[in-house]
């Protein structure tokens, strides 16, 4: 399995208004320290929690036959954009949405069995609006490396509101 991203849609969750408030800062010089602070942190919590925390189109390839159930991960779930089976050649099928579903575990799951040499999905995650405990998270996380710019460490007060939203990794 190979996830890969193709691209980030969704603006920052956290303003660079928002963070200088947070860290009483009024003048503009830090403004593009900052704003890379800001995008650093998101994305070291999304590795933390295992998910998207803005709109971000992703694709997974799956190499051999499939079952039933394919996972998707970097959730949570927006849209699948498109499902296709690739045979030895590299010739793309494209499944009909129809033939699939996505389920609770965000999971797509087929109405039969699905093969090929490999299975291709691409679709969007993240979320519609970020929890308030995340936020907090990342501002946090953004006071702690502008302090201290040495120690790339994720906070552990970051890190337990984080916590109910981490996918645990079997």
């Amino acid at each position: 399995m190979q996830l890969k991203r193709i691209s980030i849609e969704g603006a920052e969750p956290i303003t660079l208004a928002e963070a200088k408030l947070f860290l009483r800062i009024t003048g503009t010089g830090q403004d593009d320290l900052i704003t890379e602070l800001i995008t650093v942190v998101r994305e070291m919590a999304e590795d933390y929690m295992g998910r998207s925390v803005v709109a971000q189109t992703w694709q997974m390839l799956f190499d051999d036959a499939v079952g039933g159930k394919i996972p998707l991960l970097r959730s949570p779930i927006i849209a699948i954009s498109s499902v296709k089976s690739v045979d030895e050649s590299d010739a793309e099928t494209v499944i009909d949405s129809g033939a699939y579903s996505l389920n609770t575990n965000e999971e797509i799951v087929f109405e039969s069995y699905v093969s090929g040499h490999k299975i291709v999905v691409e679709y969007t995650a993240g979320y519609t609006t970020v929890p308030t405990t995340i936020k907090q998270g990342m501002l946090m996380h953004i006071v702690a490396l502008h302090d201290d710019r040495t120690n790339l460490k994720l906070p552990k007060l970051s890190m337990d509101l984080y916590k109910p939203y981490r996918i645990l990794k079997l």
